[in-house]
C-alpha cells in the first residue's frame, strides 16, 4: 500500500543522512584547523556537538522508518498477525483509504483442522 507518510518518513531519513555527512566533514575541517592552530577550542567543540546532534537525527529517523516497515518506496506492508487466507478484502488497487475508514481492510481465517475451530480477524 503506498502512503505519502512513509515517504515522509523515507524523506526524513534520507535528509538526516545527508545533515550527518555535512556535519562529519565540518568536524574534520574543525579538527584540522584546530591542529594547525587556525580555530579555537571552542569552534572544535561546536562541530562535535553538531556532529553528535546530527548522528542522533540520523539515528532516530532510521529506527522509525524500520518501526513503519523499513521500505524506502513509500509502501507500506500489511502484515497479519495470524496465518491463514483472506476471506474479505475491502481495499483496491489505488484506493485512497482515510482514517475515518471504518471497514476492516481484510478479514483473514485461519482454520485448525481437526479441531473443528475457526479463527478470524479483521484487519
Amino acid at each position: 500500500m503506498s502512503s505519502s507518510e512513509m515517504a515522509g518518513f523515507d524523506k526524513e531519513e534520507i535528509t538526516a543522512s545527508a545533515e550527518m555527512k555535512n556535519a562529519e566533514r565540518n568536524l574534520k575541517q574543525a579538527q584540522a584547523l584546530f591542529e594547525n592552530g587556525l580555530s579555537s577550542a571552542k569552534e572544535l567543540e561546536e562541530a562535535k556537538n553538531d556532529y553528535e546532534i546530527k548522528k542522533a537525527e540520523l539515528k532516530r529517523a532510521s529506527s522509525v522508518l524500520k518501526l513503519n516497515g523499513g521500505n524506502k518506496t513509500g509502501a507500506y506492508a500489511i502484515k497479519s498477525p495470524i496465518n491463514g487466507f483472506v476471506i474479505e478484502k475491502n481495499a483496491n488497487s489505488n484506493m485512497q483509504i482515510r482514517s475515518d475508514f471504518e471497514k476492516s481492510l481484510f478479514t483473514v481465517a485461519e482454520s485448525f483442522y481437526g479441531l473443528g475451530h475457526d479463527q478470524c480477524l479483521r484487519v
